[in-house]
């Protein structure tokens, strides 16, 4: 994984992929292990509509799936998922106060005048 990916030039070093990317690198260990991840990070969308804190417990999990599927992986896949919980901690500031945006299910509404 590139840290390109979590800290890119052409935006001041913020707003990266990492996320996505640290899949793409986990992703290859295997199937059940990108299946899981998948699988996690929706649970966890549906359960609380917040997408970071989502992200944050799915790379938490992410070693302990590792361990359980296939532990030669276990260091980089830690690696990579301490490296997204410490690029999210603005998230977690905003969950603690609250101030953390939520996904909506809700359509937005145009401004269509007859």
């Amino acid at each position: 994984m590139s840290l390109g990916h979590i800290f890119p030039i052409f935006f001041n070093f913020q707003g990266g992929k990492g996320v996505a990317t640290a899949f793409g690198a986990m992703a290859p260990i295997g199937g059940d292990l990108a299946l899981c991840l998948i699988a996690t990070w929706i649970v966890f969308v549906l359960l609380t509509r917040y997408s970071s804190l989502a992200a944050i417990l799915t790379a938490m999990l992410a070693p302990i799936y590792t361990w359980w599927l296939d532990d030669r992986f276990i260091i980089p896949v830690a690696m990579l998922s301490l490296l997204i919980v410490i690029r999210h901690k603005d998230n977690i500031k905003r969950l603690r106060i609250g101030e953390e945006s939520k996904l909506s299910r809700k359509k937005k509404a145009t401004n269509e005048q007859s």
